[in-house]
């Protein structure tokens, strides 16, 4: 049999222009963008769009012209007409050098998804003018691109360099139009073109300005007393410029993050005038699977969204602009978002409202009080070219592709607000008395079972009725033996509210508890069915091999199902179903059992665990009570610690004890508690992590302060010291 070999070529099919436009350019707007891009990589100081419709001949155009250095024939067609072309990505920037936006070589086919037909004109620097006509419908009717007549003329001259390229649907009815250029798309069109540039590089000498005009687009209006829908057109035409708004922010965080982790970070408060920005250096370290992504600018302007800061940010300048709240809302709501921009330009969808790459609203669900919502942020990020910051386009247009460099640019971000701009604005607004009040649950119980507020304003009015001091009396009377009642009940909502708070505690332990447990287990498994078959092998023919193998694989079964057993023994404590009575108690033993869960974990970080508390400690309280905060206080310890470049991480206990009091003191070696945060950490909802609930702590100074404990965080400049002080003989029952 004869085997023949040739060559063939590979043909692209002449379909692939339509669906590198309409299938990877998300919509029409993106399709816009796309054009723009292309105008400031040729040098233009400005871009024109224009959108017409004329109903007379059912025709709608869409228009981008440009005045850059245009395209002289040989660059039309052995560049422009040549799909994926890798000429801008060689280039990298234009002759003034701007850095080039398209670099793969599709972007000029987005033109596809804005109508049928493409005229292009070209005008070069020696004035030359160049046509091009394409239909995209006609396009697909032959087979191969190959087949395809693309009519080029050339010859004339023009008047000035640049390019226009116009986009014609034919036969297009009012209606057809009205669903992709209504006005809620035409406004969505002019805030994206507002977003496009980024405001953090504002070069002065490199200016470059968007014109965005549209003419006779129909759209459909309901009159008032009237039952028919009547077609009325619209007509406008701005210079697209970031809103003013940009300016009244309450709060704002800005700076850069070098290839190193390196951040230098300007933070500023408006509720406060007259105030400089406050600057703040950080080192960023990232996680595993993480990767740094050359330099970051990042610009986050926050807005408060209550009654009273909308009223602040109308002082700060939107009355003079004739703003008033309803508008000021809906501006905000056009453009908040945190947008990444390459150069000037926004890389879609990042800044879209329905986009939320960082999950900010995900952890303001969980933590209202303390976490920043998307509607809040009005934010730019800066990136540089890819081959900088190996931030790669997906070819799509819909974002960056994934990787560890995607990655460290998230950790980043997440970094700025859990660890400067959450905290801060906690902080302020928690001093001027804004946002919901924070209280310890065990106060809200108080004081939702206190009757002396009600007793006092009974009393008060009994005697402007003149009643009796007797009756008087009588009534206050029933009214503190109602008051002894529900003392009871609210104790048994205490104890209840306690459980649940070791419960919360046991499953923040899951991770642990499933990593530790899996490997035993895994273990057991996969070793007790191969003990079982070796001990049938040995019954019917012994021999000494075997016997060492099953003695062997035995003694490490019982090994693993000791440390199973050990593992549940330490949680124990956690797994009450009521809270246990109160007891003389062991402080070291309860905090040895708290480490205890965390040991594996403490080993496997490189951690050095020092207890030197007096082993003869006790006090009158509950090993539950201990256990919960302490596994707390070292899950907050181990999380820090994680997040240091110390070669040598630590967590260290010891004990001091007088006639009054003792005094336990847990430090860690991580990157410490600000000052002016250590009155705050112990509050519901407060947390410096990123995505924190800020219950952990809460819960530990709740369940010490059952057993008669006080906690509160001592001054460090090496890391973070809490103490916890017991007085001797005092306790809640």
């Amino acid at each position: 049999m004869t085997t023949n070999t040739d060559t063939y070529h590979i043909r692209p099919a002449s379909r692939i222009i339509r669906t590198i436009g309409k299938d990877l350019i998300k919509d029409a707007h993106a399709a816009v963008i796309e054009l723009v891009k292309n105008s400031f990589d040729a040098d233009s100081k400005s871009a024109d769009i224009i959108i017409e419709y004329d109903s007379d001949k059912k025709c709608l155009k869409v228009s981008v012209i440009d005045f850059g250095h245009g395209m002289s024939l040989n660059t039309i067609t052995d560049v422009w007409l040549v799909p994926a072309t890798s000429d801008k990505y060689d280039r990298k920037k234009s002759p003034t050098g701007r850095q080039l936006q398209g670099r793969k070589g599709i972007g000029r086919y987005a033109a596809g998804v804005l109508g049928d037909v493409l005229l292009m004109e070209s005008v070069d620097k020696e004035l030359n003018l160049s046509k091009i006509i394409i239909d995209f419908e006609e396009l697909e009717k032959e087979k191969f691109l190959s087949d395809v007549d693309i009519l080029v003329e050339s010859g004339e001259k023009g008047k000035e360099s640049g390019v226009s390229i116009e986009v014609t649907t034919l036969k297009i009815s009012a209606d057809e139009v009205i669903k992709t250029w209504n006005p809620v798309q035409l406004q969505k069109l002019e805030v994206d073109l507002r977003k496009l540039k980024s405001p953090i590089t504002k070069d002065q000498d490199d200016k470059f300005e968007i014109t965005f005009e549209y003419k006779n687009l129909p759209y459909v209006k309901k009159h008032k007393g009237k039952q028919e829908e009547v077609i009325e057109y619209a007509n406008k035409k701005v210079i697209v410029e970031p809103l003013p708004i940009l300016d009244y922010f309450d709060y704002r965080v800005s700076g850069t993050v070098n290839h190193k982790g390196e951040a230098e970070v300007f933070y500023e408060n408006q509720n406060i005038p007259n105030i400089k920005p406050e600057r703040i250096k950080l080192q960023i370290n990232l996680e595993e699977n993480q990767s740094y992504c050359g330099l970051i600018k990042f610009d986050f302007r926050i807005f408060d969204r209550d009654p009273e800061a909308i009223d602040e940010l109308l002082n700060r300048g939107l009355r003079e602009l004739k703003i008033g709240k309803l508008e000021a809302r809906k501006i905000l709501d056009e453009l908040y978002g945190i947008g990444i921009y390459r150069d000037i330009f926004r890389v879609r969808p990042y800044g879209d409202q329905d986009y939320d790459w960082l999950d900010l609203d995900k952890k303001r669900v969980q933590n209202p009080s303390m976490a920043i919502g998307m509607n809040q942020v009005v934010g730019f990020i800066e990136i540089q070219p890819e081959d900088e910051s190996k931030l790669f386009e997906k070819s799509a247009r819909d974002g960056l592709v994934e990787s560890s460099h995607y990655a460290g640019l998230q950790f980043i971000s997440n970094y700025l607000f859990s660890q400067v701009i959450q905290p801060k604005r906690f902080e302020f607004r928690k001093m001027i008395g804004r946002g919901r009040k924070v209280t310890g649950i065990n106060d809200k119980l108080d004081d939702l079972f206190s009757f002396k507020t009600m007793q006092d304003k009974v009393s008060s009015q009994l005697v402007l009725l003149g009643i009796s001091e007797e009756n008087s009396q009588k009534v206050a009377r029933i009214i503190s033996d109602e008051e002894k009642k529900k003392q009871t009940l609210l104790k048994g909502v205490k104890n209840t509210i306690a459980v649940y708070q070791g419960q919360v505690t046991l499953g923040k332990l899951t991770e642990v508890l499933l990593h530790e447990g899996r490997k035993s287990l895994q273990y057991l498994r996969e070793q007790l069915p191969r003990v079982n078959r070796w001990v049938d092998k040995y019954i019917s023919k012994p021999n000494d091999e075997l016997k060492e193998k099953i003695l062997n694989r035995s003694q490490k079964s019982v090994f693993h199902a000791n440390a199973l057993s050990l593992l549940f023994k330490r949680i124990e404590p956690l797994s009450k179903g009521r809270l246990p009575n109160k007891k003389t108690t062991n402080i070291f033993s309860s905090i040895d059992q708290a480490a205890a869960i965390y040991e594996s974990e403490i080993s496997s970080k490189g951690i050095v665990f020092s207890n030197e508390i007096d082993v003869e400690l006790e006090i009158f309280g509950r090993e539950y009570d201990l256990v919960t905060a302490f596994a707390n206080f070292f899950e907050n310890s181990i999380y820090w610690l994680n997040k240091t470049s110390n070669n040598e991480r630590l967590i260290s206990l010891r004990s001091d004890e007088d006639a009054k009091k003792i005094v336990i003191e847990l430090f860690d070696n991580g990157p410490g508690i600000s000052e002016k945060y250590a009155s705050l950490v112990f509050e519901p909802n407060f947390s410096l992590k990123d995505g924190g609930t800020g219950l952990g702590l809460p819960i530990a100074a709740e369940a010490l302060k059952r057993s008669g404990g006080n906690v509160s965080i001592g001054k460090s400049d090496k890391g973070t010291v809490i103490y916890i002080e017991f007085v001797k003989g005092v306790g809640d029952a």
